[in-house]
């Protein structure tokens, strides 16, 4: 087999040729002639990463001065794929706790994964192609604290802020296209290379603040309850929020509020037994010691409503994929 019918296509050329031909064209590339001699042109945006099929063409160098037909045979043969890149990648976990003497308690965790990290029984087509990285930070404080002791107030407040990017290896809207390859394009300025970022990162963001069952307790002192008391009252407030934006979606907003009041009475009412102290001949009879101990209250001894308040608001714009192929900007 001659060494002059074997072709090497690299990729990396074919995709190369597609940055070359300039931001926001799909027309054909100029014609490259490779140092091999072959020559390679672009044209519409094809992508690499969804190759189904080949097409071989051969041309026939029939001309004028010799019009006679020429029988040839045609062998494509050993379509191979090699180089793969198949470096090895890592993770890691981390998580910090702190408690605040009385005060509180603080917890710090992060996580990161970069791009070829994988199980030992996944194959390498299997295994990250991203690099992500998270951190999540909640707390749990006791703000009355800052309040005089002996006013008894009782304000537990709940904080937490996370955030996630998947940053891709390759660029979702040309997946054959390197993120760094990308970068390092001269063809595009420094604005449109973060908007080319800004688009691929799939972020995402969560921020929450609770303040649950503040409310104030009751002295030692003070024994005797009333239905105006403050100590009856319990308020929640709650805010959560989730942020994402991808590839598909320029913005999503989930906001989340809550609000609840409570009220909770109870006093001891002293119990009325009419036959208690009978001394009826009939009710000393053991089959009739169920009416003896009859008794019942005149007023109800406790009392309690709760009120709550929900409301959510969700927002969410979706990117024109239809601007995506050969970076558009104007959209």
């Amino acid at each position: 087999w001659l060494d002059a019918n074997s072709i090497d296509i690299d990729f990396g050329q074919l995709t190369a040729q597609k940055l070359k031909r300039g931001v926001g064209n799909t027309g054909p590339s100029a014609l490259e002639t490779l140092e091999n001699g072959h020559m390679i042109r672009v044209v519409g945006n094809p992508n690499i990463a969804t190759l189904t099929n080949i097409m071989v063409g051969v041309k026939n160098p029939v001309s004028l001065a010799d019009p006679s037909e020429k029988c040839v045979e045609v062998w494509i043969n050993e379509l191979r794929l090699t180089d793969f890149d198949q470096k090895g990648g890592w993770a890691a976990n981390s998580r910090v706790t702190a408690k605040l003497a009385d005060f509180g308690q603080l917890a710090l965790s992060g996580a990161v994964s970069t791009p070829f990290y994988g199980s030992i029984e996944k194959k390498p087509s299997e295994r990250s192609r991203e690099l992500t990285e998270q951190y999540d930070a909640s707390t749990t404080l006791q703000m009355g604290k800052f309040l005089p002791k002996e006013w008894k107030i009782n304000i537990p407040m709940y904080l937490n802020y996370a955030e996630q990017f998947i940053i891709p290896q390759y660029d979702p809207s040309n997946p054959d296209v390197l993120m760094s390859d990308v970068n390092e394009n001269n063809n595009f300025n420094p604005d449109q290379i973060d908007l080319i970022k800004n688009r691929a990162i799939d972020y995402t963001r969560r921020r929450g603040m609770n303040f649950t069952n503040v409310s104030k307790q009751r002295g030692k002192t003070k024994t005797k309850t009333h239905f105006w008391d403050i100590e009856n009252f319990a308020a929640t407030y709650a805010f959560n929020e989730q942020y994402k934006r991808n590839i598909s979606t320029a913005w999503s907003f989930n906001r989340q509020y809550n609000a609840s009041l409570n009220y909770n009475f109870s006093k001891q009412v002293k119990s009325i037994e009419p036959f208690k102290n009978s001394k009826a001949k009939i009710l000393q009879s053991k089959w009739l010691a169920l009416v003896k101990d009859l008794n019942f209250t005149p007023m109800p001894n406790q009392f309690n409503f709760s009120t709550n308040v929900q409301r959510n608001y969700i927002e969410v714009r979706n990117r024109d994929i239809t601007a995506l192929p050969g970076y558009d900007f104007t959209r």
